[in-house]
């Protein structure tokens, strides 16, 4: 997910929003009715890690590209639109999962690694696994 965020909420196009407690409410109803066996939960927003702070349903991965009170900065501009394409987080976390296919026996702490510390994000890079049984290092990612 990426949009505009705050401390417990995401805004999507500057016009819905959600908060922590709504989409800890819908996974919670995904896994009551069996529709997720995991998730993979990545945001890329100001604020980010607030969104899974709420979350107690079991098997979700969450990761997020700031912490509480960060905010999560571009990476490049188009300069032929004028605006930023893309933030910095989504961009090294994209460029790490592109290479990655369902085949492959990639973990989370590959995943983890390849997110370049704080001095390209610019910010904090979080991962929260205790509601999931296997460990960082089990495969497969997907």
């Amino acid at each position: 997910m990426t949009g505009h965020g705050g401390n417990g909420f995401l805004k999507f196009q500057d016009s819905q929003e959600i908060s922590n407690a709504e989409l800890a409410a819908a996974f919670e109803q995904m896994w009551q009715k069996k529709r997720y066996n995991e998730i993979l939960f990545l945001i890329d927003s100001c604020q980010a890690a607030s969104m899974f702070k709420l979350f107690y349903s079991p098997n979700i991965i969450a990761s997020s590209s700031s912490r509480v009170g960060e905010e999560s900065l571009s990476h490049h501009p188009d300069t032929d639109i004028g605006v930023h394409i893309i933030d910095r987080w989504t961009y090294y976390a994209l460029e790490f999962l592109e290479g990655v296919s369902p085949a492959s026996q990639v973990t989370m702490e590959n995943f983890a690694s390849a997110l370049p510390s704080d001095t390209p994000l610019l910010s904090g890079a979080i991962f929260s696994l205790p509601l999931l049984e296997k460990r960082m290092y089990d495969p497969p990612l997907l």
